[in-house]
Parts: C-alpha cells; sequence; structure tokens
C-alpha cells in the first residue's frame, strides 16, 4: 500500500488542526482589539538566546487575536506562546538545540482565568506526567538538558485537568528539535 505524501499547503492546516485541539471561541469581521495579533512561525528561527552552554528562553502564554485567513478576514481568539516582548506565534516558538544542551526556560501564564498544564519542557523523552501546571498570573523557570534527539513537541493544555478532556478548551504548541551530536541535515 503507497501512502500519499502530504504538500507543504496541506501540512499547514493539519499542524493547526494538531495544535488546536478544540473549536475556537470566537469568530467575527476584522475589528479593533486591545489583543496582540498572532504572527505566523516559519519555525526557521531557534528561540532564545544561548549563554555559554546553556540556552536561556522566556516564554509568555497569552491571549491573542488569529486571522488564520489573512488581515481581511475573521479573527479567532486563541490562546498563544510567544517569547518575552516579541508577538505571540502559531506554532509556538521553536526550540531548537544540540543533545547534550542544557535549557532554561521561563513560563509566564498571562491568562486571566485559566490554568495552564505545561507539557513536554524536560529532558526528552518526556513523561505526560511531567507537567508543569501554572495558575493564573504564576510564572515558573525550569532547568533542564535537553535529551535524546529528535523531534518532540511542547504545549499548553488550556484548562482545569489535562488528564481529563472535560475541562480543556484548547492546546497551544510548538515545535521541540533536539539535533543530534555533529549536527542534523540541512532543513
Amino acid at each position: 500500500m503507497t501512502v500519499p505524501l502530504l504538500h507543504a499547503a496541506s501540512a499547514v492546516p493539519l499542524a493547526i488542526a494538531l495544535i488546536w485541539g478544540s473549536a475556537p471561541r470566537r469568530v467575527a469581521p476584522q475589528e479593533a482589539s486591545a489583543l496582540p495579533t498572532v504572527q505566523a512561525n516559519d519555525n526557521r528561527r531557534a528561540a532564545g538566546v544561548m549563554v555559554n552552554d546553556t540556552l536561556v528562553l522566556r516564554l509568555v502564554l497569552q491571549r491573542a487575536d488569529w486571522y488564520p485567513e489573512g488581515d481581511g478576514g475573521p479573527s479567532i481568539t486563541v490562546e498563544a506562546f510567544g517569547e518575552l516582548g516579541r508577538v505571540p506565534s502559531v506554532p509556538a516558538p521553536l526550540i531548537r538545540v544540540a543533545a547534550g544542551t542544557i535549557i532554561r526556560v521561563s513560563i509566564e501564564n498571562q491568562l486571566a482565568d485559566s490554568t495552564a498544564h505545561i507539557i513536554g519542557l524536560g529532558t526528552h523523552p518526556v513523561a505526560v506526567s511531567d507537567s508543569l501546571h501554572l495558575k493564573p498570573g504564576d510564572t515558573t523557570t525550569v532547568t533542564f538538558a535537553a535529551g535524546a534527539a529528535g523531534t518532540y513537541l511542547y504545549r499548553a493544555v488550556i484548562g482545569n485537568n489535562p488528564d481529563t478532556r472535560e475541562s480543556e478548551r484548547e492546546t497551544a504548541g510548538g515545535a521541540f528539535v533536539i539535533d543530534p551530536v555533529g549536527g542534523s541535515p540541512a532543513d
């Protein structure tokens, strides 16, 4: 049996559907909003800065307006990650490091009414039970070694309990790539 390959154009909607597992809460024509506007992330720039042998990254989880059909189309209010001082992005900022790199990431939950359960920010492979739980307004910092080479996902499950979907509203997430020692082939 032959499995057809996805073309890049069809992979984008699939990636978006995987990142946001539930229906959007609001769709409206373009209007003025106090929320930041989500920027598309083409995953060409790794987030954070290297300080000696450590990647230092400061993430903010916040609400933002996303215009999936372009600037003139309807907007959807979503939860999205962004680097501190930058606009939020979909998908979330790319974490890309070499195997053996130490990572120090600070996560701030700017959602005023939602707990965020952060999954995938730990030594890989990561157990799902190794989630970080951030109440509204909380900030935490974790430091860990990158772990095994591979391509992973980090995400925030928005809601009361990440183990059940009954209270989950939405997820926001991004790629976490760990290159093998000696590097990966060019993308």
